[in-house]
């Protein structure tokens, strides 16, 4: 199975995945199996579909990505969001169901935690047309990904819980469904949103950094500290130039600020004064911001920036120094630069499937040379760890820039 751009797709293609309606996921629109046609391919095109997955002889090893648990797990994530940001969009105000949105949650993790492929699920949070709910929902997956990832890393930032207790990303995961609570009751923080032209002035606007505390204020005695933690502090900078200010114990401000002896003002977190669980949720939530915004839409139906151009964002200043390095590191682990199932194009013109990811080499995965024309056309599988000349110039139509800079980037991360 491939996943195709729609603009490539032809009649006679077989969907190898059902597509189903992208503001109601239970409706199906295609069934599985379905050889697409001329009329399909342009009705799926005017409600603003930009991918289908397609059969292809030879990759059937793609399949086992598809976990309906997991697949329905995180679409129940999703569907939390969507109605507390709806309730918020409301006359009545926010209303939140925190044990309905726990328990999603929880489920999520364990999926997770269970599937060969999870990353997979990344790509199917297009289901929505919603930039808000769409974020929200990728910064919930990929912040269980990454606790997952990094239980280690929490059993030594959390050492003074008991080893289970440390380790369960159960309220890493319903903080970072929470983080932007405060948003749906924030009209000016919406608004900066919209003004914005770049992430780095949106956290420098004022009305966007109160949506931290009007989002804690709202949770304040709902949810467990951990949780509360993730709402107040994930715009916290690991540099400590986020907000919001808090004030420090006395020996941690003098610190930062070199003012010993003096009385303590309220200053940015720094480093590890931040809760682990917000700083990877302050991971999360950059990365699905870079992939999806307002801005980027087709039709009104968010666009999504290809994962490797998000890394080069990601290892770039500003946003690398915000970030936590070890979880920066394990970012690179849990989010492919070159999804499995995605078409490249390499240095030599040949068009490739990506087969399989190698997290220590995340630039250079393997692939397998195909034709959409000729799907059984003789093929050939490539590790390009094993292949220096070769190279990816091209993922899903967008070109990339300077793959030998990323590489790099991703080198001196690691």
């Amino acid at each position: 199975m491939l996943r195709v751009r729609l603009d490539e797709a032809r009649p006679g293609m077989a969907l190898a995945r059902a597509i189903t309606h992208q503001t109601q996921p239970g409706l199906v629109l295609l069934r599985a199996g379905v050889a697409l046609n001329a009329l399909s391919i342009a009705r799926l095109r005017q409600i603003s579909i930009t991918h289908v997955w397609i059969e292809y002889p030879g990759l059937e090893e793609l399949a086992r990505l598809w976990d309906p648990q997991l697949l329905e797990a995180g679409r129940d994530c999703v569907r939390q969001v969507a109605r507390f940001v709806d309730s918020g969009l409301s006359q009545q105000g926010v209303h939140i169901d925190v044990d309905g949105c726990r328990a999603a949650t929880t489920h999520l993790a364990r999926s997770l935690r269970d599937a060969p492929a999870a990353q997979a699920l990344l790509s199917e949070l297009e289901a929505t047309e919603q930039p808000s709910v769409l974020r929200v929902g990728m910064t919930t997956v990929l912040s269980l990904l990454l606790g997952l990832r990094l239980d280690y890393y929490l059993l030594s930032e959390r050492s003074r819980l008991p080893a289970g207790r440390a380790k369960d990303v159960t309220p890493l995961g319903l903080g970072a469904m929470l983080h932007d609570v405060g948003l749906v009751r924030t009209p000016d923080a919406l608004a900066a949103q919209l003004d914005a032209p770049s992430i780095e002035a949106l956290e420098a606007d004022a009305r966007y950094q109160a949506h931290a505390m009007n989002g804690f204020s709202l949770l304040r005695g709902k949810v467990e500290p951990a949780v509360a933690a993730v709402v107040l502090h994930h715009h916290q900078h690991f540099d400590g130039t986020g907000f919001p200010r808090c004030r420090v114990a006395l020996s941690r401000a003098s610190a930062v600020k070199g003012t010993k002896g003096k009385k303590s003002q309220p200053v940015p977190l720094v480093g590890k004064q931040i809760h682990v669980f917000a700083r990877i949720v302050h991971v999360a939530q950059l990365v699905a911001r870079l992939t999806y915004s307002e801005l980027g839409t087709q039709a009104g139906v968010p666009v999504a920036q290809t994962p490797v151009r998000v890394l080069q964002r990601m290892l770039s200043d500003p946003f690398r120094s915000w970030c936590d390095p070890e979880v920066l590191r394990g970012l690179l682990r849990a989010f492919p630069a070159f999804p499995l199932g995605s078409i490249v194009t390499l240095s030599d013109g040949r068009r490739a499937a990506v087969v399989a990811f190698h997290e220590h080499e995340p630039c250079r995965p393997t692939v397998e040379t195909i034709s959409l024309l000729e799907p059984r056309a003789k093929r050939e599988r490539l590790d390009l760890r094993q292949c220096p000349q070769l190279s990816i110039l091209a993922v899903d139509g967008q070109r990339i820039d300077d793959t030998a800079r990323l590489e790099a980037l991703m080198a001196h991360a690691a």
